[in-house]
């Protein structure tokens, strides 16, 4: 997972772009105030916040399968589809549309978004990067906390105005999307960086890849095993040799003493004095 984004840390840049974009939009609404109408009228702009949230969805998504060798993010993927139909429900659906569902939908975004940055800190600490550690901790903490904001909005914890959709919420909108901004944006240099240096040996890998590493290294075990057999065989091999040698070397010597002594003592005709002709062998 950590592979896959550090690859993709730039789709993670524009998805920030985008959310600042739609963070800036809310903010206009908001300070236009209730009874301010957009040029040309909502629908427009509705349509313009749909394109933007899909953009940034399918950027998301893009970003969690993309190149995704070693392990793909799902909970970057949810977060995607989660934007993607945050995006389609105001295109989709005609007529009055309430709060619930928009907050229910920034909920599963806030949520995986600080799983995941969470996540990356605990990788952060096992890599021994300090600060990183403490800056996803950070953002994945805050994220949860917009998480348990809007499912209090949603189900009406907290106290509001009973009406279908209230005009503050849009100022609720601005800040996540503006706190999703700055999130992006400050992490996907963060992501970029480690990119460059993921050969630390403190490395977490995903499941396949840890399986690809044990089977390389079971191949080069295999391989060593190999060479250690081939030269013990030489080995072994090299030293029958030597004892042939040295045997052959003992024989012949124990050879060659035995002619010597039998043509020394080898008798010559009975009767006469001692004469000790040498053999053949002895000449």
């Amino acid at each position: 997972m950590m592979h896959t984004l550090t690859k993709n840390w730039w789709l993670l840049g524009l998805y920030g772009v985008v959310d600042a974009i739609i963070s800036v939009i809310y903010f206009m609404i908001y300070d236009a105030g209730a009874d301010a109408t957009p040029i040309g009228g909502w629908y427009p702009t509705v349509v313009l916040l749909s394109r933007l949230s899909v953009a940034a969805g399918v950027l998301a998504i893009a970003a969690g399968i993309w190149r995704s060798a070693d392990g793909i993010s799902w909970l970057l993927v949810l977060n995607g589809l989660a934007f993607s139909a945050y995006g389609l429900i105001p295109i989709l659906f005609k007529g009055p549309l309430s709060f619930r569902p928009f907050a229910l939908l920034i909920v599963v975004m806030s949520m995986s978004f600080g799983v995941l940055a969470l996540a990356i800190a605990r990788t952060m600490r096992h890599r021994g990067h300090g600060a990183d550690k403490w800056l996803f901790g950070l953002a994945g903490a805050a994220s949860v906390g917009f998480a348990s904001v809007f499912l209090a909005l949603a189900n009406g914890w907290i106290p509001m105005e009973r009406r279908p959709f209230h005009f503050s919420f849009f100022l609720w909108l601005c800040l996540f999307f503006g706190f999703s901004a700055i999130c992006m944006l400050g992490l996907s240099p963060q992501l970029r960086r480690l990119g460059l240096s993921r050969s630390d040996p403190g490395e977490i890998l995903s499941p396949r890849g840890q399986r690809r590493q044990l089977r390389n290294s079971s191949g080069g075990n295999r391989n060593a095993a190999l060479e250690r057999g081939s030269l013990h065989g030489n080995g072994i091999s090299a030293g029958r040799q030597a004892l042939q040698i040295n045997g052959d070397g003992l024989f012949g010597f124990a050879l060659r003493l035995f002619q010597n002594v039998t043509c020394l003592w080898q008798p010559g005709n009975a009767g006469t004095n001692a004469t000790y002709p040498r053999s053949g062998a002895c000449s």
